[in-house]
Formats: structure tokens, C-alpha cells, sequence
């Protein structure tokens, strides 16, 4: 009796939890439950190592990131999938910078020529990054201390803080591609390289003129109005004729784009409308643009 018992329990048990398997995997599409539920992965937690979904300001804990006590050499082999991650994900966000924090016992022995071992593991895990094709302009490193790590079998953890933020625009493409479409009644700008009079395309600004062409096109008295601007690296005079050209220019291509010229209205403001400041590089990058808009 006792065995008819113990095998209609293990039955029961096992139902039980097909059940909520198929319950939770596959009706409620939540299957990352399972993945990070320590029972289910059978022993501790699994570690997430996807492609980092932080965005601006958001902090990541790679608790797979381990160095040896007291050492700043990365264990590549148990990191490798994580530093894929991080590194799949900044060369797919140009938008965001990764600030790295290297953390140290004041209990751990410092063998390295660096400062501290905070410092030596923030710049081992840039040396590892930059080694699988990160650009060094989105990395930044500090260090700070604890008194002591989490230690297990010779390792330490936490021993590493990433911080994911957005990258300022320093560049007149990261300008152009700081710009979103909202609505043609809001105005977007158009951004131009040095000394160019071509704008930079992109699918935002495509957006923006898709649906200028379709709403000029119909019985409306609304036009696209085209304001130049520049920085005040030349004479005023020279400015207000360069800003006219490049809303000008423009016009034309805009026109080729299947825009009608008569639904179209240039004005030139030279230097006189700074978006930001013309003491900076990346304030007169700002400047050096032609405004849209329906009005």
C-alpha cells in the first residue's frame, strides 16, 4: 500500500509540475521564470548574460565578471559570454557609453603597478573589451573600495560595476541621429559636416520628410519652411549667405524627393539663432544645421 502510494504521489508531483511549466512557459509566454528560479536551474541562479538591456543611467551587475583574491587577471574562460554581451551591445547602441568601476578589498594584497586593484581590474576588463573591437571613446574606468569582497573557491565577486549612460553628442552624425520624428508640426533638424552643404540622412529624418510629401501634396495652404543656420566662425554677412545656400540646397534635393518647390519656404538666420553655444567644437557642430517644419 505504502509503494501505491509513493508512486501516485511521485505522479502527482511530476503532473504538478508539467502543469505549471506549461502554464507559465507557454500560456503566460514567461519562460525566463524557469531560467532564473534556482530550483528549476538546480543549484544557484542562473546568470543572465543576453545583451545587456540597460539603456540611459542603468546599472549592471556581472556577477559573472570574476577575478581571482587579490589578482586584476579577468577569468576569460567563465567571462567570455558576458564580455560577447557587453560588447554586442555597445557596437549595436552607438548611443551609449559604458562607465566602468573596478572594485577592491582593503582586505586584498595589491601586486599590480596600478594604484589599487579596483583600478587594475577596471583596466583589464577595457583591455578585454577594446581587444573585441570596442572603440576606447565609449569606455571610462574608476575605481572605489569595500572592505571586503564575497569570496567563493578562490574567487572574488562584484569586483566589477558597469554603468550604461547616453553618450553626448559630439559629432554632427550624432547629432543627426539624436533627432526624432514626432510630428511634421514639430520641428526637426537637419545637420551638416563641416563646410558641407549636404545633410546627414537618416530614418528619422526620412520619417519626417515621408510625411511632409504626403500631407503637401494635398489641398493645404501649409508650407515646409526651411531655416538655415551657422555657427560664427565667419563674417556675419558671409554666415547669412551660407545659411540661405545650405536651406537652398536643401530645398532642391527635397524637391527631388517629390516635395513641390512652391510648398517650400527658405529663410536664412546666419549666425543670429545659436542652438548652443560657438565657444565649444560640439556647440558650433550644433549651430551648422537647416530647421523643418510645417507651418
Amino acid at each position: 500500500m505504502f509503494q501505491k502510494k509513493t508512486f501516485w504521489g511521485v505522479i502527482l508531483t511530476i503532473w504538478m509540475v508539467g502543469s505549471t511549466y506549461w502554464h507559465i512557459c507557454h500560456v503566460r509566454n514567461e519562460c525566463d521564470f524557469f531560467e532564473n528560479t534556482t530550483w528549476f536551474s538546480g543549484g544557484e541562479a542562473a546568470i543572465n548574460t543576453e545583451t545587456p538591456s540597460a539603456t540611459e543611467d542603468n546599472d549592471v551587475e556581472p556577477y559573472a565578471l570574476k577575478f581571482q583574491t587579490s589578482q586584476a587577471t579577468l577569468n576569460k574562460e567563465e567571462s567570455s559570454s558576458i564580455l560577447d554581451s557587453i560588447t554586442n551591445y555597445l557596437k549595436s547602441n552607438s548611443n551609449q557609453l559604458l562607465h566602468i568601476q573596478g572594485i577592491y578589498g582593503i582586505d586584498e594584497e595589491n601586486a599590480t603597478s596600478f594604484a589599487n586593484l579596483g583600478l587594475a581590474r577596471a583596466f583589464e576588463l577595457k583591455k578585454n573589451l577594446t581587444d573585441l573591437g570596442v572603440s576606447e571613446n565609449v569606455l571610462s574606468i574608476s575605481t572605489d573600495s569595500v572592505t571586503s569582497l564575497e569570496k567563493r573557491a578562490g574567487m572574488v565577486r562584484n569586483a566589477i560595476k558597469l554603468t550604461y549612460s547616453k553618450r553626448p553628442a559630439i559629432t554632427e552624425a550624432d547629432l543627426a541621429n539624436d533627432e526624432q520624428f514626432s510630428s511634421i508640426y514639430n520641428s526637426m533638424e537637419l545637420y551638416f559636416p563641416y563646410a558641407s552643404v549636404n545633410y546627414i540622412q537618416t530614418p528619422e529624418n526620412q520619417k519626417f520628410l515621408n510625411a511632409a510629401k504626403a500631407y503637401l501634396h494635398g489641398e493645404t495652404s501649409k508650407k515646409l519652411i526651411l531655416t538655415g543656420h551657422t555657427d560664427n566662425e565667419d563674417s556675419e554677412e558671409w554666415n547669412m549667405q551660407l545659411s540661405i545656400k545650405r536651406a537652398n540646397v536643401v530645398k532642391q534635393k527635397l524637391a527631388t524627393f517629390g516635395i513641390p518647390l512652391e510648398k517650400m519656404i527658405v529663410i536664412g538666420k546666419g549666425e543670429t539663432e545659436p542652438k548652443a553655444s560657438n565657444s565649444t567644437i560640439q556647440g558650433r557642430r550644433a549651430n551648422r544645421r537647416v530647421t523643418i517644419v510645417v507651418k
